[in-house]
């Protein structure tokens, strides 16, 4: 229940109106006393020139009235719909993750409750609440081909081809409260990749494409791009002597970068394999060492298994991922501890199922993030 006033600033209310005309604005302050002089609306005016009028107030005890005029839904039915919405939605077994699913709703339903949103699940939008919550069931209880596009996904969701690419904020933001990530999670994580798929590394690499020879490392002081169109069509050749995928794209990618000047090694952007990082990865020579530099919680080493995936004639070494304690860091949620078991239970995790140990054994991530650690680089002294 609302307990502040609504204040608007007058001008700016009478350009929201479209009221532009002397005469126009005139007219609506008159209606404004009128309404005043009825104890519908609080005028506030200049302390010391009464003739300028400053902000307009709606008295809580006014907002019936207010939505009555203009045919406005009332808040508290709303949010009772919203509710109901969220409980509905709870009512489903999810085939997949049904624990996670009956978490994630008794989190929502609460903040509806106390009159909070979970953006971008907002309680004055029911119907949007239904739409998203069912979106994020559907593509969450299926498991999808890796490299799914995300347009072809929407399509066998019955959807139009375009409409995951509309809502793909919101839906990531929503993947990372059901998976219980901090912050987004990509669509990646659910094997479906963007159509414009962009790898983004630093070192040798050189395309051989039909219409020639293309070489977009040749500037090797900073980052360097190119498309998954460019890759699939490409044959590649590297002179690197490893490549190394890094985790997080900002600072620790940066530092590999600044400790490659001699573009010894192929440096990759990598967080979960997206389909640019796939084909990379599947198009280079097998006997290519492969290292990555990747966080230590659940999430990091779910991300090692699945660049292991990619092309399991190359191993792939994990480098600099030993899980160190840390007091007071974060609790693991549930969904950790089912990614952790899941990776205790694959033979070919088995050189990291220690440190999943001892961090299950913990209860915590621990020093989980990479920018804890100082990078060297394989065969490098530090």
């Amino acid at each position: 229940m609302a307990v502040l006033p609504f204040s608007r600033d007058w001008e700016a209310l009478l350009d929201a109106a479209g009221l532009r005309t002397a005469e126009d604005r005139k007219a609506a302050e008159r209606e404004a006393v009128a309404l005043e002089g009825e104890g519908r609306l609080v005028l506030v005016r200049h302390r010391y020139r009464k003739a300028i009028l400053e902000k307009v107030r709606l008295p809580v005890r006014q907002e019936g009235w207010l939505r009555v005029m203009f045919d406005s839904p009332d808040p508290v039915g709303l949010r009772q719909e919203s509710i109901g919405v969220v409980e509905s939605a709870m009512r489903r077994v999810h085939p997949v993750e049904p624990f996670l699913w009956a978490e994630w709703g008794a989190a929502v339903k609460a903040g509806f409750l106390a009159g909070q949103s979970r953006r971008p699940l907002l309680w004055r939008q029911p119907e949007a609440v239904r739409f998203l919550m069912d979106l994020v069931f559907r593509l969450t209880a299926r498991s999808w081909r890796p490299g799914t596009l995300v347009r072809d996904a929407a399509m066998e969701l019955d959807l139009d081809s375009k409409a995951l690419e509309r809502h793909r904020g919101a839906l990531e933001v929503l993947l990372g409260a059901f998976f219980q990530q901090p912050g987004r999670l990509g669509l990646e994580a659910l094997n479906l990749m963007g159509s414009n798929s962009v790898l983004v590394f630093h070192g040798p690499l050189v395309l051989d494409l039909p219409e020639g020879v293309a070489e977009p490392s040749r500037l090797l002081e900073h980052a360097s791009s190119v498309t998954a169109a460019d890759l699939e069509r490409a044959s590649l050749r590297t002179t690197a002597r490893a490549v190394l995928t890094v985790e997080n794209s900002k600072s620790p990618f940066r530092q590999a970068v600044a400790l490659n000047a001699r573009a010894d090694f192929l440096i990759v952007a990598s967080s979960f394999p997206t389909r640019a990082v796939r084909l990379l990865l599947e198009r280079l020579p097998a006997g290519l060492p492969h290292y990555h530099f990747g966080d230590t919680d659940a999430a990091g080493f779910f991300i090692l298994q699945k660049l292991r995936e990619v092309q399991p004639g190359r191993p792939v070494v994990a480098w600099q991922m030993e899980w160190q304690a840390k007091v007071g860091s974060p609790l693991l949620t549930e969904y950790d501890r089912r990614v952790a078991g899941r990776l205790l239970e694959d033979p070919g995790m088995v050189e990291v199922h220690g440190d999943l140990q001892r961090m299950l054994a913990a209860g915590r991530k621990g020093d989980f993030e990479q920018e804890s650690r100082t990078l060297v680089l394989p065969g490098e002294t530090g």
